[in-house]
């Protein structure tokens, strides 16, 4: 059974082929190509520009605080001066399985989510392979 998350995902993709599709249909072929087009490229934009956003709400991640997981943001924060970036926000999702991804169209915009599950996992070692 697919994640909740491909399902979103798969539900968002054809909201957008549908939107195109009726555009397409009320205005006629060309001016309704036109029109889905342009609503590609605005929610294409829109999906740019917020990225780390909107992944965190698709997740339902939550901020993690520095003293929930210090550890943590320690190595986050050590990774982050030693490639010269700022400290990207860190985020968790309720979901057991080990796994954490990274988002964001810049460095000011990054945000790291790891899952409820890879937080026991972590040691040093592992935390650094994760991170890099």
């Amino acid at each position: 059974m697919p994640s909740a998350t491909t399902r979103t995902t798969a539900a968002l993709l054809l909201a957008l082929v549908a939107l195109c599709a009726g555009a397409t249909v009320l205005c006629g072929a060309s001016t309704g190509l036109v029109i889905g087009l342009g609503g590609v490229v605005v929610l294409n934009g829109a999906a740019y520009w917020c990225s780390d956003r909107l992944v965190c709400a698709l997740t339902r991640a939550q901020p993690l605080r520095p003293n929930d997981a210090p550890r943590l943001h320690a190595l986050v924060a050590d990774l982050a001066g030693r490639a010269g970036m700022p400290v990207p926000r860190i985020a968790v999702i309720d979901a057991p399985a080990p796994d954490a991804l990274y988002t964001g169209r810049d460095p000011a915009h990054a945000v790291i989510l790891v899952t409820a599950g890879l937080l026991p996992c972590l040691d040093a070692r592992g935390a650094r392979r994760a991170g890099a």
